[in-house]
């Protein structure tokens, strides 16, 4: 018999693509045709495409300029809707409710409770951010009342035991996959001209992209940083001679930047995965990371680490990611195309088997 999932697709309604919305939309793609799927999409705005998956219900109304301006508003009339939806889901046999983003109903009506959890920067940080009490209540009342709380790496599974108390064994991990959309080119790519290092995210605090300035005002180096993501940067030069250049890129161009760059730099403080670097390595580009424990878990010997405070430590292992060989480059992209959407999400079926 076929499991019946009901997925609360909050995550849809906060990005249009990528980070957690992302994660979301592979799992259920790499399961489409497994599992029965009923999709509350909500005022949604990602830009996926839905047509490549199996959904036996998908309720939902892509948002509008006039529900986007909304705000908070939206959220108000999306609950009620939901928890109709929900009920009607239950009553036709949906056992499973998986919670995308720690929203759950007021009632679950018997049926087992999978809860998502992607990091705890708000805990581990949480004078980053205004809304830390709010985003910490709200995860400790869906771990409260979760049957599995589902996370992407070891180390989110240790901060979640730290912070929340949570036991072990009510918490799996899915590494998260690398597209097969990012790989090698088939033909020899020149680095670009002029060489460039790039950098992919947004610019949090906590993203520490500050050090990657500070390491192009003070080492004079010549070469361009482009940045792709977060709000725009107007372009400046350096004391070296290279540029900073920020960039919008869908996944072709991205693609690209990672083929024509020395190395892609990857400085953050905390993550709860890091999937731009295995998308480098799976393009054959070497990746600098800060020293993390979690960076150190995803990505093992196939990058250059340094520490995330010291700017010669970066530049060292700048120098040290200049010198990769076709042979290292070719063992990142082998090591990288490790990490798939289907054995990732392959730990959500097993979930759900498990709570059926």
């Amino acid at each position: 018999m076929t499991t019946t999932v009901f997925v609360d697709g909050r995550v849809f309604g906060l990005e249009a693509r990528g980070g957690v919305s992302r994660v979301n939309y592979e799992w259920l793609k790499a399961l489409s045709g497994r599992i029965h799927f009923h999709l509350f999409h909500g005022f949604y705005q990602d830009m996926y495409d839905w047509s490549v998956i199996r959904l036996d219900r998908n309720d939902g109304v892509r948002r509008s300029s006039t529900i986007r301006g909304l705000g908070r508003l939206s959220l108000v009339m999306e609950r009620p809707w939901m928890e109709r939806c929900w009920r009607a889901s239950h009553r036709a046999g949906c056992s499973i409710f998986h919670a995308t983003y720690y929203r759950i109903p007021r009632s679950l009506h018997e049926a087992r409770l999978l809860v998502c959890d992607y990091d705890c920067i708000h805990e581990r940080y949480p004078d980053m951010f205004r809304d830390t009490k709010e985003v910490v209540k709200r995860k400790r009342h869906a771990f409260n009342h979760a049957d599995t709380v589902i996370t992407i790496s070891e180390s989110s599974k240790q901060d979640l035991i730290e912070f929340y108390g949570l036991q072990e064994d009510k918490i799996r991990v899915a590494h998260l996959g690398v597209s097969s959309f990012f790989r090698l080119p088939e033909e020899k790519i020149e680095k670009g001209n002029p060489p460039y290092l790039l950098y992919v995210g947004s610019r949090a605090t906590y993203k520490n992209f500050a050090i990657v300035e500070r390491f192009f005002r003070e080492t004079m180096t010549d070469m361009d940083l482009i940045v792709v993501g977060g709000p725009s940067l107007e372009e400046c030069r350096w004391p070296g001679g290279g540029r900073r250049l920020w960039v919008r890129a869908d996944d072709e161009r991205l693609r690209s930047l990672y083929w024509g760059a020395c190395a892609l730099i990857y400085p953050s403080m905390y993550e709860g995965f890091g999937l731009p670097p295995l998308e480098a390595l799976a393009c054959g580009c070497p990746v600098v990371a800060s020293d993390i424990p979690v960076l150190r878990e995803v990505l093992g010997e196939h990058a250059e680490y340094f520490s995330c405070t010291d700017v010669d430590d970066l530049e060292a292992a700048v120098n040290r990611a200049l010198g990769w060989t076709e042979k290292r480059r070719l063992e990142g992209h082998n090591y990288a195309k490790t990490y798939t959407w289907e054995r990732s999400a392959s730990v959500l079926q097993d979930c759900y088997r498990q709570l059926s």
